[in-house]
């Protein structure tokens, strides 16, 4: 049995209270509890070794292991994780970001919407004359269903955020700073409700702000999380150790070995079964920070996505072999009922499966590996994830230490469809099997 260990304790006071740093640049659901990965980048690490983070996210465990002074190695699948973690980890003296967003919003103001011009599109959008002369040169990506995710003035805005923020005279990390304050932007300004976690909804709450006239003031939108995230990387810039020694890239967990140094520890947040699907929650940023150009690029990476409700019969993992017994027991049951969850079950198991064989060849002798993972829930009862992950990282990883914590995640919604149990986390600490 491993030992159990009380997080809930473990986090202490100081690790609640200490600043947001960067951690709120960007609205993302399921990351990791900041005071959480703070606690356990301490215990699982020592001041100057390297920690991996394979799941990335949004960085929040690159962050916190920075600023405990660890050199950090972190990639993720989604391209725009890459980007949010890239900008989050990246120290820019504030009053650089300062200057910089001056300069941004000089070159918008002539373009800002004065009340009554806001007013007038409560109930009646520009017309696509209108659209066309305006939208000329700013490059708005081809998104499917354009029409149904924005209001056309609202997409003419970003894109004149978008063209001011590529052509200011800014450094590259300030760059990708301001392009990371964009993309927290975006959904704000769709019709996109901003707060299900499970993918991409006009939802019902949505269409009725719109039938009562909702004002979309995007420039407003962008200012305001920019100048908030400014804040933030002020917090940042003045704790981390400079130069920060990180390296941060797009690559897929099942096949880490291949692009991952050696390592202390790995510290990771995976998703879990069901939870969130980061495939299509991320669809408009994606499309409009050009990190992906077409739907043929879009589907290029959505095998490689864990964690999905449905997966295609070609997509990558779902031929693999069966994992742990415990493991197909389950997926045999839910095959029973629905077929198309017992494939989507399939291809987590066996993506995971293969994460954990990758983890224990790039972790040092005596190292650990990490995980974060929330519980989800099917046919009406809870899906063990603790459980599940530990039969997939076995004979090679051997669970040493678990436990939970109360977790606090304003970016989630904790009535889910499925049930998943967002308000509670599990930390499970193996160490190969062949170390004592």
């Amino acid at each position: 049995m491993p030992d159990k260990v009380l997080w809930d304790s473990e986090i202490t006071a100081a690790d609640r209270t200490l600043p947001a740093y960067t951690h709120q640049l960007f609205r993302f659901p399921a990351k990791t509890f900041p005071p959480a990965a703070r606690a356990m980048v301490r215990r699982y690490s020592l001041p100057g070794e390297r920690i991996a983070d394979p799941f990335a996210g949004s960085g929040t465990i690159a962050v916190e292991a920075i600023l405990a002074g660890r050199t950090v190695v972190a990639s993720d699948v989604d391209p725009l994780s890459v980007l949010v973690t890239r900008a989050k980890t990246t120290p820019v003296d504030p009053a650089t970001l300062s200057a910089g967003l001056d300069r941004i919003l000089c070159a918008i103001a002539p373009h800002r919407r004065e009340r009554a011009d806001l007013a007038a599109l409560r109930f009646q959008d520009v017309d696509v004359e209108t659209y066309a002369r305006d939208s000329l040169d700013l490059d708005i990506p081809q998104i499917p269903n354009f029409g149904h995710w924005f209001q056309r003035y609202a997409a003419i805005d970003l894109g004149r955020i978008r063209t001011a923020i590529l052509s200011a005279d800014l450094g590259r990390p300030a760059r990708l700073f301001f392009l990371a304050c964009f993309a927290s932007a975006i959904r704000l300004s769709s019709n996109a409700d901003p707060v299900p976690v499970s993918g991409l909804e006009v939802t019902s709450y949505m269409r009725a702000r719109a039938a009562k006239g909702r004002v979309i003031d995007v420039f407003a939108i962008f200012e305001r999380r920019a100048r908030a995230a400014i804040q933030g990387m002020g917090e940042y810039w003045q704790t981390a150790k400079q130069p920060v020694d990180a390296q941060i890239f797009q690559a897929d967990a099942t096949t880490i070995r291949s692009r991952y140094p050696i390592v202390d520890s790995i510290i990771t947040s995976p998703p879990y079964h069901g939870a969130v699907d980061y495939y299509r929650r991320h669809t408009l940023e994606m499309y409009w920070l050009n990190l992906t150009r077409t739907h043929t690029d879009r589907l290029a990476l959505k095998g490689k996505y864990l964690g999905r409700s449905k997966v295609g019969q070609r997509e990558s993992h779902t031929r693999g072999r069966l994992p742990a017994q415990p493991v197909l027991n389950l997926e045999m049951a839910m095959r029973t009922s629905n077929r198309e969850r017992a494939d989507a079950f399939h291809h987590y198991t066996v993506g995971m499966k293969r994460f954990f064989a990758r983890a224990a060849r790039i972790v040092r002798p005596g190292g650990w590996v990490v995980t974060v993972v929330g519980h989800s829930s099917w046919n009406g009862s809870e899906l063990d994830t603790s459980m599940l992950l530990e039969a997939l990282a076995g004979p090679t990883l051997e669970l040493r230490e678990a436990g939970s914590y109360g977790a606090v995640n304003r970016h989630m919604s904790y009535a889910r469809h499925n049930g998943a149990s967002i308000d509670r986390e599990w930390v499970l600490a193996f160490k190969r099997s062949d170390c004592e």
